[in-house]
């Protein structure tokens, strides 16, 4: 009697910490949403088919592109894809930004004030840019995109996922663009975008991922990667992996981020089957393990 009571006051008291738990998770969803969150997220843009190719921008895209220039698809790229030398010619429908540097203003350099003059410069074809909302309370990177052929959209970004969020209330945020997963990669971003817009297949291309292969400490005990991109050879170097502060990330903290990586394309195709969409990865090298493969 004595362990059944016990028993009983244990499940009790993991139901209170759940429902605690579930109730702090939804105000820290709601705390974020009300810094930088929107309740009018613009993504009504009409899609085209049921099918689309999703371009990273790992070192296999060179081997894929060649074929993909014969076929009439529809294109989403993401980040700096459009220094490349395909941008012009696969005239991409989708351009997908998701990264902090887009966002906060202190973050802007040189390459990104050079990505967007590209952009402007060279778009001759109807596009949709896709960028984080809370890129207004920071960078504002919306205004500096200028050429009329340029549709900007915004799209939240904020989390509410995890082992405590409701489940049915986590989806239709999902469903209607108001909450995202933890979003740690672009490609991330991109899926949950392209399910939103109604296709129904989409085909990954150049999504190695594969930076865990290459992990380096050197011998000042500084932690970094070979991150290579198809467009930069020149960035095939050691590149250190730095906190916020420029302080060298330990391998622990490295390898964190990997393990949320890797779970957020796990979240990512759990939301991209119940809408019925199929991601399809053609990177032979990839590490991502959450979707079909070719």
């Amino acid at each position: 009697t004595l362990l059944a009571s016990s028993a009983a006051s244990d499940v009790y008291k993991r139901q209170v910490y759940a429902f605690i738990a579930s109730i702090s998770a939804l105000f820290v969803y709601i705390y974020r949403f009300s810094l930088r969150g929107t309740l009018n997220p613009m993504i009504k843009d009409e899609k085209i088919g049921q099918n689309i190719v999703l371009l990273g921008n790992g070192p296999s895209v060179n081997d894929a592109i060649i074929d993909l220039l014969t076929t009439n698809s529809v294109y989403a790229v993401v980040n700096f894809f459009a220094l490349s030398k395909y941008y012009q010619r696969l005239k991409p429908r989708y351009y997908i930004l998701s990264d902090g540097a887009f966002c906060c203003e202190l973050s802007f350099n040189t390459m990104i004030a050079d990505l967007i003059e590209h952009i402007n410069e060279t778009t001759k074809w109807k596009m949709s840019l896709y960028i984080p909302y809370r890129s207004i309370k920071g960078s504002n990177i919306a205004k500096m995109f200028t050429n009329p052929l340029i549709e900007v959209h915004f799209y939240n970004d904020i989390p509410y996922e995890g082992k405590y969020v409701i489940p049915a209330l986590r989806d239709y945020l999902y469903r209607k663009g108001l909450a995202n997963i933890d979003i740690w990669n672009v490609i991330q971003a991109g899926i949950m975008l392209l399910i939103l817009l109604g296709y129904k297949t989409i085909h990954l291309y150049g999504v190695e991922n594969s930076e865990p292969n290459s992990l380096k400490v050197n011998e000042k005990n500084q932690a970094g990667y070979i991150h290579e991109l198809f467009y930069d050879k020149s960035q095939s170097n050691m590149e250190l992996i730095l906190n916020e502060d420029g302080s060298p990330m330990k391998v622990c903290q490295i390898l964190f981020r990997y393990y949320k990586t890797f779970q957020g394309f796990m979240d990512v195709n759990h939301f991209a089957k119940k809408q019925n969409c199929r991601v399809i990865n053609h990177t032979t090298a990839s590490l991502i393990d959450a979707f079909e493969r070719v």
